[in-house]
């Protein structure tokens, strides 16, 4: 007779099933309207197959615009869903399903999804037969309680009678009683929107006003409102003080941009003169017959000063060429005969033209510091002086006592 042997198995406590299917965070997700929500399931390889999926309300689920599903491979199988900006129709119950490797059975675990929205409310006004229907439609998620209140005479809101939780209540007044107030909160917004339309209303009347006054005081001046162009330009020398010499007061009288002519339309041709810090060149200017700087400023009618800038200028298309004087200053003067050169050309744009004189044509400024060129008329036969003696032969000294 051989040796047995017994084996004695001995359970102690309860052994628990492994659930090998699990989703997180928990069997209720509660969320407000907007909000990012991501639901996770878990399955254990080996024992469901690839790949997991997702339901709501028992239909299958796919990637959309919000809504995408990210897997995961390694001890587990994981799941996720991620619904973004969240929106009341969310709401539901989402089940992860997983189908096991043995027998090819499904298994699902569902977890439920609720998104909360604050309650709306629309009130609105109806009359039938002399009665006033008032009618409150309020939605919400979870849905809102509705309950009617009325001001009574001490000022304090007291319950209408009517269904609590009902989404909506009717109730009927006689047309000879109107005194029904809405709940708090739109009589407090009704506030805030009042004192929004005065101090709008307030600010339109101060700057129609402000518009008002400047518009008079530009009529009074200067003859015309002048909206859409700026007012003729003030007339410095009138403002200068007699008592005073000119030179000491150029710094009064600003440098009008009008006279600005475009430096690359001229053609420095030869030197003609020059003194102890200035030289004169002949130069052919290109388009300046067309150019007029003086009739732009003074004219008021017409072509007037744009707010933004001159926008016309008929000599860029202009092809004649002039032959222009060009004074400037050599490239030893100093600080103080820069000076006197812009002041010079200030006078020249202010005293105006005169058919006897040697008249200002524009002025090229932009550029170094040194380049300051003022265009004036070219005289072909040079000096009055040189003019003169070369012809004291033939001057006869008789006066017309006719004129």
């Amino acid at each position: 007779m051989s040796d047995s042997i017994v084996y004695q198995f001995i359970r102690r406590g309860r052994v628990e099933p492994i659930d090998n299917l699990i989703v997180k965070p928990a069997s209720l997700v509660t969320r407000n309207v907007g909000d990012n929500v991501t639901l996770q399931c878990e399955a254990s390889v080996g024992v469901f197959k690839e790949p997991l999926s997702w339901l709501k309300d028992n239909k299958a689920l796919s990637d959309d615009e919000y809504i995408t599903m990210k897997i995961t491979k390694g001890v587990k199988l994981i799941t996720e869903l991620h619904i973004r900006n969240s929106k009341l129709e969310d709401s539901g119950t989402y089940t992860c399903s997983a189908v096991k490797e043995v027998d090819g059975l499904e298994t699902r675990k569902s977890i439920g999804l609720t998104v909360r929205k604050k309650p709306a409310v629309k009130l609105t006004t109806a009359t039938f037969d002399n009665v006033i229907q008032l009618s409150c439609n309020a939605t919400g998620n979870p849905p809102p309680a509705v309950a009617w209140q009325k001001k009574d005479s001490d000022g304090q809101f007291v319950p209408l009678p009517g269904k609590d939780g009902q989404w909506e209540l009717v109730q009927k007044v006689p047309i000879f009683n109107r005194s029904l107030e809405t709940p708090r909160e739109n009589t407090a917004f009704s506030r805030v929107a009042m004192i929004v339309v005065i101090a709008c209303s307030s600010f339109v009347i101060l700057l129609l006003l402000f518009v008002i006054v400047v518009l008079y005081r530009r009529k009074k001046r200067y003859g015309g409102f002048f909206i859409f162009t700026l007012p003729p330009s003030p007339d410095y020398i009138m403002k200068l003080d007699p008592e005073q010499s000119l030179l000491e007061q150029t710094n009064k009288l600003p440098y009008d941009a009008q006279w600005e002519f475009p430096r690359e339309r001229l053609s420095i041709v030869k030197p003609i003169g020059s003194g102890a810090f200035g030289q004169v060149f002949l130069a052919h200017a290109t388009g300046i017959v067309a150019f007029d700087p003086r009739g732009s400023t003074n004219r008021k009618s017409g072509r007037r000063r744009s707010r933004f800038g001159s926008t016309s200028r008929p000599y860029y298309n202009d092809k004649r060429v002039t032959a222009v004087a060009v004074k400037s200053l050599k490239d030893s003067a100093t600080e103080a005969e820069y000076r006197d050169l812009v002041s010079e050309l200030k006078i020249l744009i202010h005293i105006g033209e005169h058919k006897n004189i040697v008249n200002l044509l524009g002025a090229c400024t932009k550029g170094r510091e040194r380049d300051v060129w003022i265009l004036i008329e070219y005289c072909p036969h040079g000096n009055l002086l040189d003019f003169l003696r070369k012809r004291r032969e033939i001057f006869e000294a008789i006066m017309d006592h006719a004129h």
